[in-house]
């Protein structure tokens, strides 16, 4: 479901193959410590390839009393890495920020409420800081709750959308190459 909701503004079709948690290493490019989130080959294409940096922010049951999410501050390391993921040449790159939301203990709410407030989603929000991500990154915030205690996809709610498109580029023919030989080892669709 949520690879649905991460990947379907960007599918072209049935082709579309993705790629999750890529080492740089496993590719022979960049910083060897660090990795791709997920890498969607559009119609199965590398030479257009979207890479995703993922970063989620956590609304637990503490957080409604505090007003706080956690993570918030890791927000300047994900636009280093999505900058960083962008200069390695790829076709587009997205950063996205996933709300976790646990609801569950809200029950003085209907079920459609137990979602962050708006104060929470204020401060979200204006922890999102994309004066220094590259322009050509796209930026995306994908909420997910669980507002009761039963299996996610019997009783959740996800939505989302994109704060910024990204903007496509010419990829590198290199990086397109190494797509190619690990997506063939390792692609899903």
């Amino acid at each position: 479901m949520l690879r649905t909701w991460l990947f379907a503004p960007l599918l072209t079709g049935p082709r579309d193959r993705w790629l999750l948690q890529v080492p740089f290493i496993d590719l022979g490019i960049g910083r060897h410590n660090s990795d791709l989130d997920a890498v969607l080959l559009r119609d199965g294409n590398p030479i257009d390839a979207v890479a995703y940096q993922i970063k989620r922010v956590k609304v637990t049951e503490a957080t409604f009393a505090t007003g706080l999410p956690g993570k918030l501050g890791e927000m300047p390391k994900a636009v280093r890495q999505a900058n960083a993921t962008a200069a390695l040449g790829f076709a587009r790159v997205v950063l996205t920020f996933l709300v976790v939301a646990d609801g569950r203990t809200r029950t003085e709410f209907n079920f459609a409420f137990r979602g962050p407030t708006g104060e929470i989603v204020g401060a979200i929000n204006r922890a999102i800081d994309l004066t220094n991500l590259h322009d050509s990154v796209g930026v995306a915030r994908i909420e997910v709750v669980q507002p009761l205690d039963r299996d996610f996809t019997l009783a959740g709610g996800i939505g989302g959308g994109f704060l910024r498109q990204p903007q496509p580029r010419e990829q590198d023919a290199a990086l397109s190459a190494a797509l190619e030989r690990y997506g063939t080892k390792h692609g899903q669709s």
